[in-house]
């Protein structure tokens, strides 16, 4: 009699359960929920940085510094893009990090050139998925090829004319975080979590101290 009485307890319950309005609840929560977010300004007041000590370029290295992936490894060509969206030949989502875009739009807006540094030999497939991705136009130089990140600085340096203490460049990989400091590059390491936008406003006010106080000095802990 006990069991029969459980049965039919849990079954009402289920009943009720099923039948209780939880459209309602998250109705009635959202307003509350969307109160505490607030909105991200995306072009702060530069009176903050002074011309004379925002960087001359901002570099990027690509590979899970810009997008989530080893992309010569990760990814497939030939890449497709359908209602906006880019995916290679298994299919797999091509993208790029959250905040990489409106760090682009922001150099953009307050002319500030920016540049790439990739290690990867495809530098037709990255050139290629950039362009599907939209982003291609954002950089003036592309040192895509097989040699070290202190190589690809002093190209930069040269075709640009810009010091390395004018540069501040991005990369997952510490070694090449260290080489480039070395001659004088505001270096940032982003292990594995792309540029991040307090990341990027960081690196601008360190860089904008950094060269109004002591010149010399370019690292970023």
């Amino acid at each position: 009699m006990a069991t029969i009485c459980c049965k039919i307890y849990r079954s009402d319950c289920f009943r009720k359960f099923k039948a209780y309005p939880f459209h309602k609840i998250r109705s009635n929560f959202s307003p509350t929920i969307r109160s505490f977010v607030r909105p991200v300004n995306t072009h702060p007041d530069m009176e903050e940085f002074p011309e004379q000590n925002r960087p001359g370029i901002v570099i990027f290295d690509m590979d899970y510094t810009v997008w989530p992936y080893w992309a010569d490894v990760h990814l497939d060509p030939p890449f497709s893009v359908s209602n906006g969206v880019v995916k290679d030949s298994r299919n797999e989502k091509v993208k790029i990090y959250p905040d990489i875009l409106k760090i682009l739009n922001f150099c953009k807006h307050h002319d500030i050139p920016m540049a790439v540094a990739s290690k990867s030999p495809e530098t037709t497939m990255y050139k290629e998925l950039m362009k599907l991705l939209d982003i291609h136009k954002y950089f003036v130089q592309f040192e895509i090829y097989r040699k070290s990140k202190e190589n690809h600085m002093k190209v930069i340096n040269e075709q640009q004319n810009i010091e390395f203490t004018d540069m501040i460049f991005f990369d997952d990989d510490f070694r090449n975080i260290e080489s480039t400091r070395r001659i004088g590059v505001t270096a940032v390491h982003c292990p594995r979590l792309g540029v991040t936008w307090n990341m990027f406003l960081e690196a601008l006010k360190k860089h904008s101290d950094c060269k109004q106080t002591n010149p010399k000095q370019r690292q970023l802990k």
